[in-house]
């Protein structure tokens, strides 16, 4: 799986998020995507194993 530039960013920020509790838009606001882009993209990272899912 190769990461373009929004899943680097997202990246980025949800590593950031585990201190500053950013939610989906707030990310979204940052990256200059939509929230369900966000919400898209993490979950495609979860499915390639990339991230972890927090739901457990």
């Amino acid at each position: 799986m190769e990461l373009d530039g929004t899943d680097h960013a997202i990246l980025y920020l949800l590593q950031a998020e585990s201190r500053a509790d950013f939610t989906h838009d707030e990310i979204a606001e940052w990256v200059d995507v939509s929230s369900s882009t966000v919400s898209n993209r993490i979950r495609r990272l979860e499915d390639e194993g990339v991230l972890e899912s927090s739901i457990r």
